[in-house]
């Protein structure tokens, strides 16, 4: 387990699928995130088996000022799973609402990504204005439907009492 800022998540993952190493953030300057000792894995007993390691922190001056920067690696995955709403033969896809914010950056980062579409169309069928994610990063493509169950998906509603 790594404990890992959602933007610098993102900034990970998109290194990852650009061929980046590595870059610094001043997200985690000053935490157990850079200076390491978080568990990252406990042994038997409830003890730490593996801590997280310290990362480079290095000073550079930007806009005049100097600031502390954290090293963090970058993410390439073995595979990508990722969901769309729609893509084409050649692997263009569009996602829907907030499936945009991490799918296109974890198709990306993966060196195979297996992609699972609830409709798929003909090239030419998806307005290139409307692409997401170009083909290029995509390997294989599943239809699954529309009617597949979303287990996260759940429509709450709270009934507002009288007057308020």
């Amino acid at each position: 387990l790594e404990l890992t800022p959602q933007g610098t998540l993102a900034e990970k993952l998109r290194a990852g699928g650009a061929g980046i190493a590595a870059f610094y953030t001043q997200t985690g300057v000053g935490t157990q995130v850079a200076e390491g000792g978080l568990p990252r894995r406990y042994d038997g007993s409830g003890g730490v088996a593996v801590a997280s390691p310290v990362k480079d922190v290095r000073t550079f001056e930007v806009s005049g000022r100097e600031r502390e920067y954290v090293l963090e690696e970058a993410i390439v995955t073995d595979y990508a799973l990722v969901h769309a709403l729609r893509g084409d033969r050649h692997g263009n896809l569009v996602f829907n609402k907030a499936a945009r914010n991490f799918n296109p950056l974890a198709a990306m980062a993966g060196r195979i990504c297996i992609v699972q579409v609830e409709e798929l169309v003909e090239p030419g069928q998806i307005d290139p204005d409307a692409v997401h994610l170009p083909g290029v990063y995509v390997h294989r493509i599943v239809e699954v439907g529309s009617d597949i169950e979303k287990r996260i998906e759940r429509r709450t509603v709270s009934v507002t009492p009288e007057g308020a």
